[in-house]
């Protein structure tokens, strides 16, 4: 598993188009208009040796609200975007040995939890 930053446009669109849950949010695009906007914008892939998304199977992400769950993945919420779960629960799944259950819930919200 690798971290990469992708700084070039080319490579960065080639690594999206790649992938089966790319979307506006996560296009060149995007971050340029963000860019604009005054924000700071960084691109990065957390990728396996074949340069695809990389999968946990060591940690389990649960949507409570959407009432779905997945190994830990950039897919792992329907690919509607990318988090912080997806940075916390890679590091949660490295520093520990047990499997991670990782929710994702609103505070105010009851949900019945698997």
């Amino acid at each position: 598993m690798k971290l990469l930053e992708i700084t070039n446009r080319e490579e960065w669109e080639a690594f999206q188009t790649r992938q089966p849950w790319a979307q506006f949010t996560q296009s060149w695009a995007w971050g340029e208009f963000r860019k604009n906007r005054g924000c700071a914008v960084r691109r990065f892939a957390l990728v396996d040796d074949a340069g695809n998304w990389t999968v946990r199977k060591d940690v389990y992400y649960y949507d409570a609200r959407e009432k779905h769950g997945a190994p830990l993945s950039a897919t792992a919420n329907n690919g509607k975007s990318i988090g912080p779960e997806l940075g916390f629960g890679y590091v949660m799944g490295q520093v520990l040995d047990e499997l991670v259950r990782q929710f994702e819930t609103r505070a105010w919200e009851r949900y019945t939890v698997p």
